[in-house]
């Protein structure tokens, strides 16, 4: 649906344990369980990006430095919303930005509940936004993550190093559903709820939560120190006195004739034994 078609309304109810009861306009039903597990994305094409803010105190300007790219879900997960189920996705644009975390109305009852997710590495906020043609946009499903310095700099220096081979990121998010009962197994769809006022469609309610893991992995370049070359070069060469104090060893007459004689001997004892056997056989039959 575009941004200015009616409004469509979800038959919506709330079940066991939190849970959600569609009834669909045919009569069947379907349940959504809360989910409370970790998901995470692959994050791709990250790039370092400005631009200009008014400041909070109405002070002029300021420069704002953020991250931006995208992000597919892993685990065989897809993205959806409750009552428009081939709206669908696995990519959605993700930015980091540093700072406390999302704006958050301190008069939402639900606000305490927002504020104990703020722990680990930073806050987050999953939403999808619908086409506008005012503002000639597109259906988009974001991701915002407001980061501590220190996991915002890790990114940041590992692309500004050019050494950031992959990037994942793990949230635990509040609101956001699945299709799959909690002690289920195999594939399963998540998602979005919609408005929480009027369980309209326009605007599906967003799921916030936490940054619960940032990992990536970098190229080898910067796991190993460079050393100098005059280092290399004073480095002493291997202790070969050894080698020299050794003679090398070459065969004399003496002892090649001592080799001919011990291998004439060996001949001699091996056909005096074999007599020796022959007449005990014979000795044995008498």
């Amino acid at each position: 649906m575009a941004y200015n078609d009616k409004k469509t309304i979800v038959n919506l109810r709330v079940g066991d344990e939190r849970s959600l009861i569609e009834t669909t306009t045919t009569g069947e039903e379907h349940t959504y369980y809360r989910h409370g597990s970790s998901i995470y994305l692959l994050c791709e094409r990250l790039q370092i990006r400005q631009s200009l803010r008014g400041n909070e105190k109405n002070e002029g300007t300021e420069i704002r430095t953020y991250i931006s790219g995208v992000a597919r879900l892993v685990d065989d997960y897809n993205l959806s919303i409750i009552g428009e189920p081939a709206n669908k996705t696995k990519i959605l644009s993700i930015t980091f930005e540093l700072g406390e975390g999302p704006y958050v109305n301190r008069d939402d009852p639900e606000f305490e509940a927002l504020a104990i997710q703020r722990t680990g590495h930073g806050t987050a906020m999953l939403a999808f936004n619908r086409a506008d043609w005012e503002l000639n946009s597109s259906d988009e499903w974001w991701l915002s993550c407001t980061i501590t310095s220190t996991a915002f700099n890790m990114l940041k220096d590992s692309i500004e190093k050019q050494t950031l081979r992959q990037a994942n990121v793990g949230l635990q998010l509040k609101d956001l559903f699945s299709d799959q009962h909690p002690y289920g197994f195999g594939p399963s769809r998540l998602y979005l709820r919609p408005n929480t006022k009027d369980n309209s469609l326009e605007i599906p309610h967003h799921a916030f939560g936490s940054v619960s893991d940032i990992n990536i992995s970098c190229s080898s370049s910067i796991l190993v120190q460079d050393v100098p070359q005059q280092e290399i070069d004073d480095e002493p060469e291997p202790d070969s006195s050894f080698e020299k104090e050794m003679p090398a060893h070459t065969p004399n007459a003496d002892s090649l004739l001592m080799a001919a004689q011990v291998d004439a001997l060996r001949k001699t004892l091996k056909w005096v034994g074999g007599i020796i056997a022959f007449a005990l056989l014979i000795l044995a039959f008498k």
